[in-house]
């Protein structure tokens, strides 16, 4: 309830309960609890706030109504009259004094809200009208019970609180402004902007915090939102010197309308663009830097139609193809390349003799095509490596990247010019293919390694995430491998474990790799696996091609296997969760008997 309403009912109760108060004071009163007041009681009864009267000691209560009764748990007036002290009915034993000595001064008064409460009962916020006799030694008045609207109060305090600290929280400057312009909400960041503590902004409207051309632009804006019908919004830029110098914002204004339609103030929100147009004036300043760049540097940039024909290059991306730099026929004196006996002499001779450059790779124009139906799809460029055959007979690998000139095609296709870049990476291709194979698979199995495997499972788990795939992931480790290892000697070791994997290879499906991730502990990824049946099924034929004795080096030696499996997405999303469950599965089984397979525990979904 506002605060002005509640005045309001004070000002109503305050002048009938007065009327009724004057009607009885023509009669003489009593000044002693043993005189029985002569006010007929059925003057007040009908009022919805507790009258009473009570003599000035606070020790006697000489008249209440039925309503004040009510209030403080009283059957009705006269047992309140009996058994109730009215100085016992205040919360706080010093509130009493407080205000008999304030109604002393002041003959009659209104108190603001105090807490009142008969003992072993609940506790009442009231509003108290008092009016003092001292020739009756009196005290007579009215009680009004405000607890459930003290307690909204209180709730609209909480929220308001609440609503700034979440404003507050916000990185961003907030305000609200009411339909008279003024911001009567804001956070600190807003506050903090314009240099002014919440206390000097608060209630401001833009004249008091603008330039007068600004804050004329603010309120025209302003005015533009809040004449809309219905909900509206608008964007701009401004600036303005705050205290932290001069600052470029982007404003985002909305209307806060009411459930009716109307609106009730506007919402907005500053971002500071500060930087982004420093960015802009200095890229006007990098542009020509960067053709500098271009020209001198050891990577290839080229110009090329759809088609492949080279239409402007630097001079890297010609010594690449094994050309010569030549002047195209451009405006700007741009360069492009030109076989080394091409006639230069003129621009006929260059138009007819461009190179094609999707031409020159050993594998066909595959790969270009590709990378244009990309481009024509609006996805972002992607570099695709190609071996380009040279006019002079070499062999070089490079890593082209393709764009579109205009960001954004004009229609569906290929886009009307491409621009790209080449980086040479024939050294590295060579070392890659050498490397490649030392690098993924485990010298002594064959298998993949532990590294490639944690490259692969997150690739793995994405495109199943993107196909709607099941991926089972089995964690092997070997029962008794230790005492054979111990007992013949590591080269013994060594040769089960090359037995052990040759048999995993023969177990498992094409689609299914294996993984040795070091000692006497294997991995395998189960790619589109039906589900737990199926993977129980796998998993016992691997528990079976282990039972065969293996033959080791003329010594027969045995070992079993204890796995355990996880599932995705049945158990986890991500691969360290997946190999942490498998884990902790295997190492069940063991604790289990070993030589069994125990799945990791519930699912993410419960089950």
């Amino acid at each position: 309830m506002p605060e002005s309403l509640l005045t309001a009912i004070i000002a109503l109760v305050a002048v009938v309960v007065g009327v009724r108060l004057g009607r009885r004071r023509a009669r003489p009163r009593p000044a002693s609890p043993d005189t029985q007041p002569d006010t007929p009681p059925v003057l007040f009864d009908d009022l919805p706030v507790g009258v009473f009267r009570s003599t000035l000691d606070g020790e006697h209560l000489l008249y209440a109504n039925t309503s004040l009764a009510h209030l403080f748990g009283w059957p009705d007036a006269g047992a309140m009259i009996e058994g109730q002290t009215p100085r016992d009915l205040y919360a706080s034993p010093t509130a009493r004094d407080d205000i008999l000595q304030r109604l002393q001064q002041a003959g009659e008064m209104t108190t603001d809200v105090i807490h009142l409460q008969r003992p072993g009962h609940a506790q009442r916020a009231c509003i108290l009208h008092l009016r003092i006799d001292n020739a009756m030694k009196t005290i007579e008045g009215w009680v009004m019970d405000v607890t459930e609207l003290d307690h909204r109060k209180e709730g609209l305090r909480d929220a308001h609180r609440f609503l700034q600290n979440v404003v507050d929280a916000l990185p961003c400057p907030l305000f609200f402004k009411d339909m008279n312009g003024a911001y009567t909400l804001f956070n600190h960041a807003f506050s903090d902007m314009l240099g002014l503590t919440p206390e000097n902004l608060q209630g401001k409207n833009a004249d008091d915090i603008a330039p007068p051309d600004l804050a004329a632009v603010y309120h025209s804006m302003d005015q533009a939102l809040l004449d809309a019908k219905g909900p509206a919004s608008q964007r701009y830029e401004s600036a303005f010197t705050t205290p932290h110098g001069l600052r470029h914002v982007l404003f985002d204004k909305a209307t806060v309308v009411d459930d009716e339609g109307t609106a009730r103030g506007l919402v907005g929100i500053i971002t500071d663009i500060t930087g982004r147009k420093q960015a802009e004036d200095a890229l006007r300043r990098v542009e020509a830097r960067i053709r500098a760049l271009v020209h001198n540097a050891s990577d290839g940039f080229f110009s090329v139609t759809p088609e492949g024909y080279i239409t402007e290059s630097n001079p890297a991306m010609c010594k690449l193809l094994g050309l010569k730099v030549a002047p195209s026929s451009g405006e700007r004196g741009e360069l492009t390349c030109v076989a080394p006996d091409d006639d230069e002499s003129s621009d006929a001779n260059r138009a007819q003799n461009i190179l094609n450059l999707p031409d020159m790779f050993a594998e066909g124009r595959e790969a270009w095509d590709a990378a244009l139906h990309r481009l024509g799809t609006g996805a972002p460029p992607a570099p695709f490596e190609v071996r380009v055959r040279r006019d002079d007979g070499q062999t070089v690998w490079l890593s082209l990247a393709l764009w579109p000139v205009d960001s954004v095609p004009e229609e569906d296709g290929p886009p009307p010019a491409v621009e790209g870049m080449a980086h040479d990476i024939t050294a590295h291709k060579l070392a890659e293919m050498d490397l490649t194979r030392r690098i993924v698979t485990d010298p002594l199995t064959g298998l993949f390694n532990r590294a490639h495997m944690e490259d692969m499972l997150p690739r793995m788990l994405t495109r199943a995430a993107e196909d709607g795939r099941t991926l089972g992931l089995l964690f092997i480790d070997l029962d008794g491998f230790k005492a054979v290892n111990d007992t013949y000697g590591h080269a013994v070791g060594d040769t089960l474990l090359q037995q052990v994997a040759g048999r995993l290879r023969r177990r498992l499906r094409h689609t299914d790799i294996a993984i040795r991730l070091g000692g006497d502990e294997f991995a395998v990824l189960l790619w589109d696996v039906a589900g737990k049946e199926a993977v129980e099924r796998i998993g016992a034929g691997i528990l079976s091609i282990m039972a065969p004795a293996f033959t080791c080096t003329d010594i027969p030696c045995s070992v079993s296997a204890s796995i355990g499996a996880s599932l995705y997405p049945q158990h986890a999303d991500d691969a360290p969760s997946l190999l942490r469950l498998a884990d902790e599965a295997m190492y069940r089984a063991k604790a289990e008997g070993k030589n069994r397979m125990a799945f990791a525990g519930p699912s993410r979904a419960g089950d």
